[in-house]
Formats: C-alpha cells, sequence, structure tokens
C-alpha cells in the first residue's frame, strides 16, 4: 500500500483525469494493485502512468484530433469544412494518449446522446437557454470588438498547466475582461498572475455586460435557485443584486480548437456559482455530463420556503428580451440524468446560456471537435463567448499551499439528500508536475 501522503496525491490526479470514465473505487483499486506491483522501481509518475495505461486499455476511445494546435493558423472561410490533421507517428505516454481521447469526438461506449433546445434543455439540466438574447445589431458590433482584440491585445494567449512535468498548452486562446479596479482584481492561475482587460475599453461590451447583471439577477429572483451553502452566503442576498464583474473570453477559430469536459474553477467566485455564457459568430455545440458518482437528486435546487427574495430588478424588457419560458420546468423538478447520458447545446450567435447551481459541482461540460457546423459572415468559423462571473472579495486570497502558489475550490457533494450538510468544498494544489505530483496540499473550506 502506498503511504497515505502520496496516495492521496494520486489519487486525486486520476479523479481529475480519469473520475468522468470510472468510479472512485475503480480508480482507488486500479491504483493500489498498481502500487503493489511498482512500488520497489518505480515514481508516483510511473504509478500514474501504468494505471492511466491500464484502464486507457480496456476503454473504446477512437481520438481524432489533437487538441493541442498551433495558434498561428489562418482563419478558414465560413463554406470551408475543418479537415482531420494527422501527424507523423511518435511515441506517446499515457497522459499524451489520454488528452487525445478526451478531445474524441467519438461518443464513448455505453452513452446515451441526446441534443437539447431553448424550449427541454431546463428539464434536464439546471441551464436556461436564450437564443437571439442579444440583438443580431449589438451581436455583430460584439463579435467585431472580440476579433480586434484577440488579434492586438497580448493579453489573449493559451493556457498552460503541467501534466507529468510536461507544459501542455490549450488549442484555444483565452482572455479575462474585468469591471473591477486594477487593486481590487487578484487572479491566479497554475501559478501566474492574470491580467484582465476592461469592459470599459468596449462600449458595447460594457453595454452587455450591465444587461446580463439585470437579467441574470431577474432570472435568479424569479426561479428562487438557491446560492447558499453552510460555509458561504448568496451573493444576491447579501448585495442585492449579481454581478458579473470577472468574465473569461475564449476564441475558437475552427472546429479543431476545443476544449475537453472540465468544471469551472470555483476559485474567487465561490460555491454555487451562478455563470452566464454569451455567444457570438460560429454555432458550436456545447456538451454536459454529469460527474460520475455524484450524489443523486434533482435537476434544480431551489430555496427553502422561509427565504426572501425581492421580485423586481428593473430590467427595461426592450433591452433584454426575454423569449417565452419553457414551460418554467421548475414546477416539475425531475431526477437528474446519470453520468452516461451527454446533452448537446448549440449555442447560435448572439445566444445567452445561464449555468445555474449545481451546474459546476455536479456537471462537467466541454466544446468538442466538430467537422460541420454552422459559420458566421463575419467570423466565419470563428466562435467566441464571454463566460460572465461574479468576483467575490471573500474568495479573493485562497490559500497557498507549499508549492508557494495558489490554491484551487473544488467541491465534493456526498450525499443525496439534496441537504447544504452534504455539500463540502476544499482548496487543494494546482501543480501535477514533480516528484510528489505537486505538494498534496488539502484544506476543507471553512
Amino acid at each position: 500500500m502506498t503511504p497515505t501522503h502520496n496516495r492521496d496525491a494520486m489519487l486525486a490526479q486520476l479523479i481529475e483525469f480519469l473520475g468522468d470514465e470510472h468510479s472512485i473505487e475503480k480508480l482507488s483499486s486500479t491504483l493500489d494493485e498498481t502500487w503493489s506491483q511498482l512500488s520497489a522501481i518505480a515514481s508516483p509518475q510511473d504509478v500514474i502512468q501504468s494505471v492511466i495505461e491500464r484502464l486507457l486499455s480496456t476503454d473504446s476511445f477512437t481520438p481524432e484530433t489533437d487538441p493541442i494546435a498551433s495558434p498561428n493558423h489562418k482563419r478558414q472561410k465560413t463554406s470551408e469544412t475543418v479537415q482531420t490533421q494527422t501527424e507523423p507517428n511518435k511515441p506517446e505516454n499515457a497522459f499524451e494518449r489520454l488528452f487525445k481521447a478526451s478531445a474524441s469526438a467519438a461518443p464513448a461506449s455505453g452513452l446515451t446522446h441526446s441534443l437539447l433546445t431553448a424550449e427541454n434543455v431546463s428539464a434536464h439540466l439546471p441551464c436556461e437557454l436564450f437564443p437571439g438574447w442579444l440583438s443580431p445589431t449589438d451581436s455583430d458590433s460584439l463579435l467585431r470588438f472580440l476579433m480586434q482584440s484577440a488579434k492586438e491585445n497580448d493579453l489573449w494567449a493559451v493556457t498552460k498547466y503541467y501534466i507529468n512535468e510536461r507544459e501542455v498548452l490549450t488549442s484555444h486562446k483565452s482572455a479575462i475582461f474585468v469591471d473591477l479596479a486594477e487593486r481590487d482584481f487578484r487572479h491566479t492561475f497554475q501559478g501566474s498572475d492574470s491580467k484582465g482587460i476592461p469592459y470599459s475599453s468596449s462600449k458595447v461590451l460594457l453595454e452587455t455586460s450591465r444587461r446580463v447583471n439585470a437579467f441574470v439577477t431577474q432570472r435568479i429572483r424569479d426561479l428562487r435557485v438557491r446560492l447558499e451553502t453552510t460555509v458561504s452566503k448568496s451573493p444576491v442576498e447579501m448585495n442585492g443584486t449579481w454581478t458579473g464583474n470577472f468574465c473569461v473570453a475564449n476564441e475558437y477559430l475552427h472546429g479543431k480548437q476545443t476544449t475537453g469536459f472540465h468544471a469551472d474553477s470555483l476559485a474567487y467566485i465561490g460555491p454555487r456559482c451562478v455563470i452566464a455564457s454569451l455567444s457570438v459568430g460560429a454555432t458550436r455545440t456545447f456538451r454536459i455530463r454529469r460527474v460520475k458518482g455524484a450524489a443523486k437528486g434533482y435537476v434544480w435546487d431551489f430555496l427553502e420556503d422561509d427565504k426572501v427574495v425581492e421580485d423586481t430588478v428593473g430590467v427595461a424588457e426592450a433591452e433584454t428580451p426575454l423569449t417565452k419560458h419553457p414551460d418554467n420546468h421548475c414546477l416539475k423538478n425531475l431526477p437528474s440524468a446519470s453520468s452516461d447520458t451527454v446533452f448537446s447545446i448549440k449555442l447560435p450567435h448572439g445566444s445567452l446560456l445561464i449555468m445555474y447551481p449545481p451546474m459546476q459541482e455536479l456537471y462537467k461540460h466541454e466544446i468538442g471537435p466538430e467537422k460541420h457546423f454552422q459559420g458566421h459572415p463575419i467570423s466565419g468559423l470563428a466562435r467566441y463567448n464571454l463566460t460572465f462571473r461574479m468576483y467575490r472579495r471573500e474568495f479573493e486570497n485562497p490559500p497557498f499551499c507549499k508549492c508557494g502558489v495558489r490554491t484551487d475550490l473544488k467541491p465534493v457533494f456526498k450525499g443525496s439528500s439534496g441537504s447544504k450538510r452534504d455539500e463540502k468544498y476544499y482548496y487543494s494544489c494546482v501543480l501535477g508536475r514533480g516528484e510528489q505530483l505537486g505538494c498534496g496540499f488539502f484544506e476543507w473550506l471553512k
């Protein structure tokens, strides 16, 4: 049996890599079996790689593309079809195989796939989709701004992270926009400080963000979604409104640029967050899976009857058109789907997708590779999206781990009752490199 410190660190890495495909019990038993065979000759990295090799050898992955694409590419015309590129054969370790597998468009064996629309998405997921939320004129203006910003501003960059002492780059560029004074914004990712582009750099972005704030606040109040936990208050109850003052922007230039299944980081935005994703440009497919082993429950989680939330925000209907809400599925809340179901949602130009709790705790999402999808007259095959989040001052200082970097905040939902007592969150080391796979830092959020 591996020492507790090393074992916990390695198991955490395996859950991060393969938790969607295998149960914690399967990962744990495979880790223990592999360690007992290799402990005398293998480092922790070798053990992790051997476990991944074993599990991948039993999975039916058929990878088609490499998610690590060069950022120096030419923009393609709308009518073009993205072709699959192949690279010369070269040795791959388990981590390289894993990342290629995660980007594959081929469905895993035994999965059920379901295409959702604005009319039925809220019956299956804690989300709402509003096609055409932003007018065509404003959508086009926002698209032109983002295209220019991504081309000219050096703060747009690929994201770096580390796997098995190897630097990995995302296939697409991202940037951070903020509606906060520089002195009030502190943010790090994978140990590096982040800088934000002011909302005020674009009139259309600033105006759009204000409309998003008012609209999302109204939806939270109308739906009475629970935002508080035993370790954090509801930002709407505390501040009166939801404010998307922190925004991660993404640029996908063509169908080969992707992001694999993940949940958005809770660091700086706190538990049970609300994220509003505004899409412009080409129409890409947003895919969602429930986390394997997640607590069973219902799609939506509402405020208790004794909670009181103000009903009015003062949103001008002409400014933020509210499409007819699809039957308000919160009135007939259904059990959540299993992890064997993959939901797909098309996100067209000007659409707004609002993700409510517990979306980031119990689900993962991705933009997978696509060969055929609808382009846009202005951007061709390129899609841009703005994911508005509420930066919360009470979470602006995550603890440092022993590596000397800020930790990430992650959830643990164990129970099935839906009680706040079943929800826990912890800080952990974000680095996955070195002999000890990071420092193994762990601390409960109190």
